[in-house]
């Protein structure tokens, strides 16, 4: 099951508008981008090594956002999404 935390959540929804707003229909790529890295590791859980245990990174493939993510038993649990520029374990809250 993949189960997004609350903060996960707000990120999508900033980063969505932020080039919806640039760009109209380009807030709906960024979607699609975002459940295409998703699906690849709702099939592969382990696919991309551990950066700061338990997290493991994955790099949207047209945007410059990584999705941090951790495999808890058969979930799979999104705790960021963060741009690329930024320091993306800054402030990284989790368990």
């Amino acid at each position: 099951m993949l189960i997004f935390k609350e903060e996960a959540l707000q990120e999508i929804r900033q980063a969505q508008l932020w080039y919806e707003v640039q760009k109209p229909g380009l807030g709906e790529r960024f979607r699609r981008d975002l459940i295409g890295s998703l699906r690849f590791v709702l099939e592969n859980p382990p696919g991309f090594g551990i950066r700061k245990d338990p997290y493991r990174p994955v790099l949207l493939e047209r945007f410059p956002y990584i999705v941090w993510y951790a495999v808890e038993g058969d979930d799979i649990v999104v705790y960021r999404v963060r741009h690329g520029k930024q320091r993306p374990l800054r402030k990284f809250t989790g368990r």
